[in-house]
């Protein structure tokens, strides 16, 4: 996983911080780009989802539309 997001960062030539959680949003791997400016850390660890993908199911509202 971690590989594939430094092959994408690469193919996109960015610099970016890698934050790797479980499905409780535990913190299982960071790694920061030296290039890659502090505040990435937090946004990399907000922007997780708050369900994996694979269970994630929709809304009642989302259902009704």
């Amino acid at each position: 996983m971690v590989a594939a997001a430094e092959a994408e960062a690469k193919k996109r030539n960015v610099e970016v911080t890698i934050c790797i959680v479980d499905e409780s949003g535990n913190l299982l791997f960071l790694q920061k780009a030296d290039a890659a400016s502090l505040n990435t850390i937090v946004w990399a660890q907000r922007k997780k989802p708050a369900t994996p993908p694979s269970t994630a199911s929709p809304s009642k509202d989302a259902a009704d539309t």
